[in-house]
């Protein structure tokens, strides 16, 4: 469980407690060890949430330390540690304590997620036109900082003028933050895009083709354009979950939907971005801590806040009230399971749920699980 007195408490606390050579110690000194501290000894769900992105999530707590950002280091630090099992209408279901940062893997997996099924739920009741996936992408400028490359994104897509003018009834728009191997950021825009006629998708594109050559004084690489779906066709697969458990599908439509949000929704591509130089790293952590990667575009806006919903704290707020708190996750997986109590059914409810896909969040539940005895 994490700790419930604040980080400002404990180093009162422990200030309190030091001899007199010890008191010049600052305040950036006491959380550093601290959050070094919780992220080097994670729990055993902190294990099985965040995988093998310990050296990426010790960076960006540093930064944010360094930057006398206190309290949102402790949120992501502690992200999954005190996440409780409820019980209700014999089904177990998880309530989380997350940090809410959209440098988190497993939050920004979370928030990326409400998008896709928002879209997908539109799609399965409302008929819709012409469906098209198209990437809108910028040279590299070797050199240039995070925040003019995305300024300089935001301004060819401002250079479009009015979305009607192409046919964009309805869309999802994603940004897409890279590094690339040239050696500069490579920001991106994914569209998956609802368009009147057959034609206005590469018609956007053509738009956009002609405002990045102007812009950049020099010949662009021409967008990619995917057409999806005709009027009229369905979702015929809509997953029940895209957060914690993804299931990739197996429709054409919903795995096109699923590509465009993935990279957001999985979070920071940590393994190149947990290798980047200081300052590159440090200003990733700067820019995008309080960014938005997506824009819906028409019908598909309607509470388009739901998605940030999270409480100051990180934690969320469960579907229902009418459930038992029978533990923590910690508690009931790795103390209890195989004893006949909680764990072991939670621990087969857990199984069951993770068998649906191959993400790897899942891949390391079910190994987990199969390591504790609790699953033959």
């Amino acid at each position: 469980m994490p700790s419930t007195v604040s980080f400002a408490d404990q180093y009162a606390r422990q200030v309190g407690n030091l001899a007199d050579r010890d008191q010049s110690l600052e305040p950036e000194e006491v959380m550093s060890a601290k959050v070094r501290e919780i992220l080097s000894r994670p729990s055993p769900w902190q294990q099985v949430i965040h995988g093998p992105t310990d050296n990426y999530r010790l960076r960006v707590a540093l930064v944010l330390i360094e930057e006398a950002r206190f309290k949102e280091a402790e949120r992501f630090a502690y992200c999954g540690r005190g996440d409780q099992v409820g019980f209700a209408h014999e089904k177990f279901l998880i309530i989380p304590h997350r940090c809410g940062s959209r440098l988190c893997p497993r939050c920004a997996r979370y928030r990326g997620g409400k998008y896709v099924m928002r879209v997908l739920e539109h799609l399965a009741k409302f008929p819709h036109e012409w469906l098209f996936h198209i990437v809108l992408t910028q040279p590299v400028i070797v050199g240039e900082g995070l925040v003019e490359c995305r300024n300089r994104l935001a301004a060819k897509w401002k250079g479009l003028g009015d979305r009607r003018r192409y046919g964009l009834v309805n869309g999802l728009l994603t940004e897409h933050v890279k590094w690339s191997m040239k050696g500069g950021w490579h920001c991106h825009l994914h569209l998956f895009g609802e368009f009147q006629i057959e034609h206005d998708g590469q018609k956007l594109a053509d738009a956009w083709l002609r405002v990045s050559n102007s812009q950049e004084g020099r010949s662009c690489q021409a967008p990619f354009v995917r057409g999806l779906a005709e009027p009229g066709e369905r979702v015929v697969d809509v997953p029940r979950e895209q957060g914690e458990f993804w299931e990739e599908s197996t429709d054409h439509l919903t795995k096109a939907l699923q590509y465009v949000v993935r990279d957001v929704c999985e979070g920071p591509a940590t393994f190149a971005f947990g290798e980047l130089e200081v300052p590159a790293f440090t200003e990733l952590v700067q820019v995008m801590h309080r960014v938005k990667l997506h824009r819906m575009i028409g019908s598909w806006r309607k509470h388009e806040d739901d998605a940030d919903a999270v409480t100051e704290d990180g934690s969320e707020v469960a579907a229902t009230k009418e459930f038992m708190v029978v533990g923590t996750v910690d508690d009931l997986l790795f103390d209890l399971i195989g004893k006949g109590h909680w764990g072991t059914r939670f621990g087969l409810a857990m199984y069951e749920r993770a068998g649906v896909n191959q993400s790897p969040y899942c891949v390391r539940l079910r190994g987990t699980l199969r390591q504790l005895g609790s699953i033959g």
